[in-house]
């Protein structure tokens, strides 16, 4: 198994130094691992050919070839979010579903 890791010292650094130089603004930060901000722990006890499938994926959105957030995005109850678009920072934010493949309901 493997876990997702977050590193905030990269926008922590970069927003310190904005507030010490006086160019510090309030801003949504959306950081992930195109920007090493997420990365993935060491594979444990996965088969090797799982394990290869994960990189891959890992690595295409690290370089940007596959964004996870664009369509098409249907929920676990067969609705479409998004046909082909990407989700927006406002989608992203009222995200109120699970998605196909998911089982469960989201509390209300």
């Amino acid at each position: 198994m493997f876990a997702s890791v977050n590193d905030w010292s990269i926008s922590y650094k970069e927003y310190i130094q904005a507030a010490l130089d006086g160019s510090w603004a309030s801003t949504d930060t959306w950081c992930g691992m195109t920007q090493n901000c997420l990365t993935l722990s060491e594979f444990k006890n996965m088969p090797a050919d799982v394990v290869s499938k994960v990189k891959v994926v890992a690595n295409d959105i690290s370089s940007g070839a596959l964004n996870v957030f664009k369509g098409p995005i249907i929920t676990n109850e067969g609705a479409v979010i998004s046909g082909g678009a990407t989700l927006n920072d406002g989608d992203l934010w009222g995200m109120n579903y699970y998605v196909q493949g998911v089982i469960g309901k989201v509390p209300n």
